[in-house]
C-alpha cells in the first residue's frame, strides 16, 4: 500500500509541474506564482500524506511522520525550484527588454 501512495504522489507532482510549465508557456500563470502555491501547500501535503500513511499502512508508527515530512519537504523544494526559475526567467526578460530599449534609443 505504501508504494501506491509513493507512486501516486510522484504522478501528482509530475502533473503539477507539467501544468505549471504549460500555463507559463501560454501566459496564464507565472512560474513564480506556481512556486509560491506549491510552497504554501507543502505543509498541507505533508500532513495529508502522513495521516494517510498512518491510517492505511499497519504498524508504521513514527515512520508515517517521517514519510509525511519527506513528501512535504520534496514539495517545498519543488516549489522553491519553480520560484527561483520564475525569478530568473523574469530577470532575463527584464534585462533583454532593457537592452533592446537601449539599442532603439541610440541612433
Amino acid at each position: 500500500m505504501d508504494s501506491v501512495i509513493l507512486w501516486s504522489y510522484f504522478i501528482v507532482i509530475l502533473l503539477l509541474n507539467y501544468a505549471a510549465v504549460k500555463f507559463h508557456r501560454i501566459g496564464k500563470l507565472k512560474l513564480f506564482y506556481s512556486g509560491l502555491i506549491l510552497m504554501i501547500s507543502a505543509p498541507i501535503i505533508a500532513f495529508i500524506t502522513g495521516g494517510l500513511l498512518l491510517k492505511l499502512v499497519a504498524d508504521i508508527g513514527e515512520g508515517a511522520g517521517y514519510g509525511g515530512f519527506f513528501f512535504g519537504f520534496v514539495t517545498l523544494v519543488n516549489g522553491f525550484v519553480m520560484l527561483a526559475a520564475g525569478f530568473f526567467i523574469g530577470l532575463k526578460k527584464y534585462f533583454k527588454s532593457n537592452k533592446q530599449n537601449d539599442l532603439q534609443e541610440k541612433p
